[in-house]
């Protein structure tokens, strides 16, 4: 660089850092959209598997005790974030299974399904699973096409598998009895009302931190006379003591069929 001015010199530099940057930047971009390419990827797969699953199960899936044939490791992956370090094993497995469906009063059959495991003693070495091999497991299967299964749990979680199924239809139809209500809160008529009963329905939802309730009113509309009406619906853990028997709240009401009542929730946030 000799012969070249300061300012020349200076110019290079600055130029030739600013050229670096930019690959660098360009490499974590890349980087960046590998990874969020690949996690859309492995979201859309598993969005695929659960739509499969729901298909099979609304053409009447049958629950059958069955055993593991075979199971064949297709891929392996971390979590995005999960703070599994690059040298331990992935936790997180796509894997082949072939089982043998052994259906109450029925004849024993052999299918074929795809589903994820979370195991974090397999390594990414070999691809068959005998450790698998002889599970015994429960399946779901088209009674239509007993092709169509899919790995329910494994026999050693059944109890609680069976506890927590019937809980999720106990939630599927407390859920279809709670569908309207939120067109009731925007079309109802409001009223004031004071609660005279409650049912806890024994029916968590922990993830919205909030219990099912089948609440009973007294309604007392601006012009007209009291009358009874009830709902179901999920009160917050903290929110008992508002929804207890003799208080006050706002609701509003069915016109057509004043027995349908929801409560208004942006009125009574503000109660005490």
């Amino acid at each position: 660089m000799e012969g070249l001015s300061a300012l020349t010199k200076y110019g290079l530099i600055c130029g030739s850092i600013a050229v670096s940057i930019a690959f660098a930047a360009g490499i974590l971009w890349y980087a960046y959209s590998a990874k969020r390419t690949k996690s859309q990827l492995l979201t859309n797969e598993k969005n695929e598997r659960n739509s499969r699953k729901l298909a099979i199960y609304e053409s009447g899936g049958i629950l059958a005790p069955a055993v593991i044939l075979s199971a064949r490791r297709v891929r392996s992956w971390r979590g995005v974030g999960s703070g599994v370090g690059k040298t331990s094993n992935p936790p997180y497995h796509l894997v082949d299974f072939e089982a043998e469906v052994k259906p109450d009063g029925g004849v024993p059959f052999r299918v074929k399904f795809s589903d994820q495991l979370v195991r974090r003693e397999y390594s990414d070495f070999s691809p068959e699973l005998p450790s698998e091999q002889g599970q015994k497991i429960w399946v779901v299967y088209d009674p239509k096409d007993t092709s169509r299964a899919y790995l329910d749990h494994y026999d050693a979680d059944h109890e609680s598998a069976m506890k927590e199924r019937e809980t999720d239809i106990r939630r599927y139809r407390f859920n279809q009895l709670t569908e309207g209500n939120d067109s009731l809160k925007e079309n109802g008529i409001p009223a004031e009302a004071v609660i005279t009963r409650v049912d806890d329905l024994n029916l968590p939802y922990p993830w919205k931190k909030a219990r099912a309730m089948h609440i009973y009113f007294d309604v007392m509309p601006k012009n007209g006379f009291t009358f009874q009406s009830e709902g179901d619906f999920l009160i917050g853990d903290g929110a008992g003591e508002k929804y207890s028997v003799g208080k006050k709240i706002y609701v509003r009401y069915d016109q057509q069929n004043p027995k349908r009542a929801a409560l208004d929730s942006a009125q009574n946030k503000n109660l005490p």
